[in-house]
């Protein structure tokens, strides 16, 4: 009888954070964007794509009030997040809520050490974890006003593509997760 081999933890585990408004566009166009850097590290260094790279989407769950898994591209292995990625959100910008599941998640995978990335309109939530105050953000142009109004203790620089702290990161328009 052959012995199957044991499920390697991916490298890297870049997930996904989707709330209502999320665009479609930024969450499978990271999907892919991610499943192709995989692809192409995994031809240069050896292994499979899942074994360099894993793709999780994260939402919260209205029954439970809490942040789940709701898709993964190697669902054997076990979480070990290493990237968030809030993608660009129309609805973002008009809503003020200070506390919810997905911002306390955000804040808690922070502090264990998970870079949190956003875009776009993505960028009010993760304004609204208190991990952007007293630095510098990007959002799209059009929202310049109402993210200084909203968080006054951010320094908006919406004429930079992407503001990179090493562990926040923002990037600028809509389709800015490609340069993110």
């Amino acid at each position: 009888m052959a012995k199957t081999a044991p499920v390697l933890a991916p490298r890297f585990e870049i997930g996904i954070a989707c709330d209502a408004g999320s665009s479609n566009t930024g969450i499978y166009g990271l999907t892919d964007l991610f499943t192709y850097a995989g692809e192409f590290a995994a031809k240069r260094y050896g292994g499979s794509a899942r074994s360099v790279v894993r793709i999780t989407h994260w939402r919260v769950e209205e029954d439970a009030l809490e942040v789940r898994c709701r898709y993964d591209s190697c669902p054997s292995a076990s979480h070990a997040l290493s990237l968030l990625v809030i993608p660009g959100n129309a609805q973002a910008p008009e809503r003020t809520e200070k506390s919810s599941p997905l911002l306390h998640w955000l804040r808690e995978k922070h502090a264990e050490g998970v870079v949190i990335a956003a875009v776009c309109g993505g960028v009010f939530i993760l304004a609204r974890t208190g991990l952007l105050a007293g630095r510098q953000a990007t959002t799209h142009w059009s929202f310049n006003e109402v993210f200084a109004e909203q968080f006054p203790d951010v320094l908006t620089e919406t004429d930079h593509m992407v503001i990179d702290y090493g562990d926040v990161v923002t990037a600028g328009g809509v389709l800015a997760w490609a340069d993110l």
